[in-house]
């Protein structure tokens, strides 16, 4: 969908037009962005056959790996 058609449905919310350009250019300008695996926590997982303390998202997929039963 175009920025002006995100503008011209906010609009017709009832948001100022001016304010809808400027909430659709903050709220495209803001993604698309990328981030390490190490800057992601999950918390601790436990299950009937896992359990993982808590860590970055590179760790916890090195846990899950580990768990895999060898063929």
């Amino acid at each position: 969908m175009a920025d002006s058609e995100k503008v011209r449905r906010l609009a017709a919310l009832s948001m100022v037009p001016q304010l809808a350009e400027e909430v659709v250019n903050q709220i495209e300008g803001a993604s698309g962005g990328s981030v390490s695996a190490d800057d992601v926590t999950i918390g601790e997982i436990t299950a009937d056959n896992f359990t993982f303390a808590g860590g970055t998202l590179t760790e916890f997929a090195q846990a899950i790996a580990d768990a895999i039963p060898a063929a």
